[in-house]
Protein backbone atom coordinates (compact mmCIF):
# COMPACT_ATOMS: atom_id res chain seq x y z
CA UNK A 1 0.00 0.00 0.00
CA UNK A 2 2.84 2.37 0.86
CA UNK A 3 4.53 1.70 -2.50
CA UNK A 4 1.35 2.57 -4.42
CA UNK A 5 0.92 5.84 -2.51
CA UNK A 6 4.56 6.74 -3.14
CA UNK A 7 4.19 6.04 -6.87
CA UNK A 8 1.01 8.11 -7.14
CA UNK A 9 2.70 10.99 -5.31
CA UNK A 10 5.74 10.79 -7.58
CA UNK A 11 3.56 10.81 -10.71
CA UNK A 12 1.56 13.76 -9.39
CA UNK A 13 4.76 15.71 -8.71
CA UNK A 14 6.07 14.93 -12.19
CA UNK A 15 2.83 16.14 -13.77
CA UNK A 16 2.92 19.34 -11.73
CA UNK A 17 6.53 19.92 -12.75
CA UNK A 18 5.69 19.40 -16.41
CA UNK A 19 2.74 21.79 -16.19
CA UNK A 20 4.85 24.47 -14.51
CA UNK A 21 7.59 24.06 -17.14
CA UNK A 22 5.04 24.37 -19.96
CA UNK A 23 3.44 27.40 -18.33
CA UNK A 24 6.85 29.10 -18.04
CA UNK A 25 7.65 28.28 -21.68
CA UNK A 26 4.35 29.70 -22.87
CA UNK A 27 4.50 32.72 -20.58
CA UNK A 28 7.91 33.68 -21.89
CA UNK A 29 7.35 32.90 -25.55
CA UNK A 30 3.78 33.71 -26.58
CA UNK A 31 3.17 36.90 -28.50
CA UNK A 32 -0.06 38.69 -29.24
CA UNK A 33 0.13 37.33 -32.79
CA UNK A 34 0.44 33.78 -31.41
CA UNK A 35 -2.68 34.26 -29.30
CA UNK A 36 -4.59 35.69 -32.26
CA UNK A 37 -3.56 32.71 -34.40
CA UNK A 38 -4.65 30.25 -31.68
CA UNK A 39 -8.01 32.04 -31.38
CA UNK A 40 -8.45 31.89 -35.17
CA UNK A 41 -7.70 28.15 -35.18
CA UNK A 42 -10.21 27.59 -32.40
CA UNK A 43 -12.88 29.36 -34.45
CA UNK A 44 -12.04 27.40 -37.60
CA UNK A 45 -12.16 24.00 -35.94
CA UNK A 46 -9.71 21.12 -36.42
CA UNK A 47 -10.86 20.14 -39.93
CA UNK A 48 -10.39 23.60 -41.42
CA UNK A 49 -7.09 24.05 -39.60
CA UNK A 50 -5.81 20.81 -41.15
CA UNK A 51 -7.01 21.93 -44.60
CA UNK A 52 -5.19 25.21 -44.16
CA UNK A 53 -1.97 23.86 -42.66
CA UNK A 54 -1.50 20.84 -44.95
CA UNK A 55 -0.84 23.36 -47.75
CA UNK A 56 2.30 24.43 -45.86
CA UNK A 57 3.83 20.95 -46.06
CA UNK A 58 6.44 20.88 -48.80
CA UNK A 59 8.47 18.19 -50.50
CA UNK A 60 11.69 17.75 -48.52
CA UNK A 61 10.22 18.64 -45.11
CA UNK A 62 11.35 16.35 -42.29
CA UNK A 63 8.98 14.31 -40.15
CA UNK A 64 9.66 16.73 -37.28
CA UNK A 65 8.67 19.70 -39.45
CA UNK A 66 5.45 17.96 -40.52
CA UNK A 67 4.63 17.11 -36.90
CA UNK A 68 5.27 20.74 -35.89
CA UNK A 69 2.90 21.96 -38.63
CA UNK A 70 0.13 19.35 -38.40
CA UNK A 71 0.56 17.72 -35.03
CA UNK A 72 0.66 13.99 -34.40
CA UNK A 73 -0.60 11.92 -37.33
CA UNK A 74 -3.81 9.98 -36.82
CA UNK A 75 -2.18 6.86 -38.23
CA UNK A 76 1.63 7.19 -38.45
CA UNK A 77 3.36 4.42 -40.35
CA UNK A 78 7.04 4.27 -41.19
CA UNK A 79 6.81 5.69 -44.71
CA UNK A 80 3.40 7.38 -44.64
CA UNK A 81 1.36 9.40 -42.18
CA UNK A 82 -2.42 9.65 -42.35
CA UNK A 83 -4.38 12.70 -41.19
CA UNK A 84 -8.17 12.28 -41.20
CA UNK A 85 -10.66 15.04 -41.95
CA UNK A 86 -13.44 12.59 -41.09
CA UNK A 87 -14.01 8.85 -41.51
CA UNK A 88 -14.26 9.25 -45.31
CA UNK A 89 -11.51 11.72 -46.24
CA UNK A 90 -8.09 12.98 -45.29
CA UNK A 91 -4.48 13.35 -46.31
CA UNK A 92 -1.60 10.94 -46.57
CA UNK A 93 1.97 12.21 -46.44
CA UNK A 94 4.57 9.93 -48.00
CA UNK A 95 8.17 9.95 -46.76
CA UNK A 96 11.30 8.83 -48.61
CA UNK A 97 14.17 6.79 -47.18
CA UNK A 98 15.68 9.89 -45.55
CA UNK A 99 12.35 10.54 -43.74
CA UNK A 100 11.62 13.60 -45.85
CA UNK A 101 8.30 14.40 -47.50
CA UNK A 102 8.07 12.84 -50.92
CA UNK A 103 4.40 13.62 -51.65
CA UNK A 104 1.19 14.86 -50.05
CA UNK A 105 -2.05 13.37 -51.37
CA UNK A 106 -5.66 13.83 -50.38
CA UNK A 107 -7.99 10.83 -50.30
CA UNK A 108 -11.72 10.31 -50.14
CA UNK A 109 -13.67 7.06 -49.91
Amino acid sequence: MLTTNWLVTLLALLMIGMLVAEWLRIRNGVTKADLQEIARWAQLGPTKVLLEKVRLVERGNTKAEVARLLGQADNPLDSEWFYYLDEHAGYVIFFDRENRVEAVNSWKS
